[in-house]
């Protein structure tokens, strides 16, 4: 017997043992099938017959003899129990009052969107015990349908798990759609109602807003990022310094440098005369460039230049603190002090490495220098 056709028997026979053991031992012994431990499940099923001397029928005896058999257990345990031979009508009533689905939606709506195979859910009142050592009484049951290629056990373990987080009380019954029920299940669908699960929809995010760039895409002209560049650097100007403010609006979009104004550089523009300017001097602009310029852009130009001319200014003023002053021509010799300093002076003497004396006077082998 393979692993698949245990699970579909151990089923099968909790479905017709629903109603006759206790309601614990039946959430046990459908967890010991969902973690594979089937050999566990059997015994526990037995052994909950024997201690409370439920009957079973000759049919469910052979079925429980197989299953020890199969899972390597005593088999010898099912010849203990006690046969009859035709089941009594079930005792068990059922009611919808009260609101038996109340408080499940909470408890049930993460964990049944994540199994798969889940068709509905219905949840019922039973008003009479169940097994040798019943509970509490009222006891609601959660009655849970599946497709035909789900796995009972597991969805039943993973049902009662989530209800027992949320500290609500019940019998869970799985059952697959088409399955034989015995009384017991169908008396309780008959009284049971249906759990809402449907889960409100996500708001939908807003849609990002589409927006129209002043600057066009790509690669902007050398002379609008060397303008860009100059102006972050730049010192804020004296108040004196700063240019008037036209009376216009002074929030005026800016409008993409067209081809005429992106020829023009930031270097020193040459002006009509052919002399060219600089920081020193105004700025000349081509006629056409400069009647498309507005006010803050020949600001911004005067600025840049202004920038670039004190920035060369400053240059030239520290490029000669590094000279030497010595005539040109004439070298520095080894035996003249640096500059600053009127004399050598000798330092002390250096003992002889490792205890010899220095051959300052030369050997054969290596005549002195000089």
């Amino acid at each position: 017997m393979d692993g698949q056709a245990l699970t579909d028997r151990l089923h099968h026979l909790l479905l017709a043992l629903a109603g006759r053991i206790d309601d614990d031992a039946s959430a046990a012994a459908r967890e010991l099938v969902a973690v594979a431990e089937p050999e566990r499940a059997v015994e526990l099923l037995v052994g909950c017959l024997l201690a409370g001397r439920i009957p079973v029928t000759s049919g469910e005896k052979y079925q429980l003899r197989q299953l020890l058999d199969a899972t390597r257990s005593a088999a010898a345990l099912a010849d203990r129990l006690t046969v009859i031979d035709e089941l009594p009508a079930d005792p068990h009533r059922f009611h919808d009052r009260d609101e038996p689905a109340n408080g499940l939606h909470e408890a049930l709506a993460l964990v049944v969107d994540r199994l798969a195979g889940v068709r509905s859910v219905r949840a019922t009142w039973r008003v009479t015990p169940a097994g040798a050592t019943p509970g509490a009484v009222p006891r609601r049951v959660v009655l849970v349908e599946l497709d035909r290629n789900a796995h009972p056990a597991a969805v039943g373990y993973q049902v009662a798990s989530a209800l027992r987080a949320g500290e609500t009380r019940a019998a869970v019954e799985v059952y697959r759609t088409g399955d034989e029920l015995p009384d017991y299940h169908r008396k309780a669908l008959a009284a049971a109602m249906p759990v809402r699960l449907e889960t409100a929809p996500a708001e939908e995010a807003p849609k990002p807003t589409r927006f129209r760039s002043l600057v066009p895409v790509g690669e902007a002209p050398k002379s609008v990022v060397e303008e860009a560049a100059a102006i972050e650097v730049s010192p804020e100007p004296a108040d004196d310094q700063r240019a008037e403010a036209p009376d216009g609006p002074q929030d005026e979009a800016v409008e993409p440098p067209t081809d005429d104004e992106a020829a023009v550089d930031v270097s020193p523009v040459v002006a009509e005369g052919g002399s060219a300017t600089t920081g020193d001097n105004p700025v000349r602009l081509p006629a056409a460039v400069d009647a498309k310029l507005t006010d803050r852009e020949r600001n911004l130009l005067a600025r840049l230049h202004e920038e670039l001319a004190q920035r060369e200014r400053g240059g030239r003023r520290e490029s000669g603190k590094w000279q030497l002053a010595r005539p040109a021509g004439e070298a520095l010799t080894a035996a003249d002090p640096a500059p600053g300093v009127t004399t050598w002076s000798a330092g002390p003497p250096v003992p002889a490495p490792n205890g010899y004396p220095h051959l300052s006077g030369g050997t054969s082998a290596f005549p002195p220098n000089g």
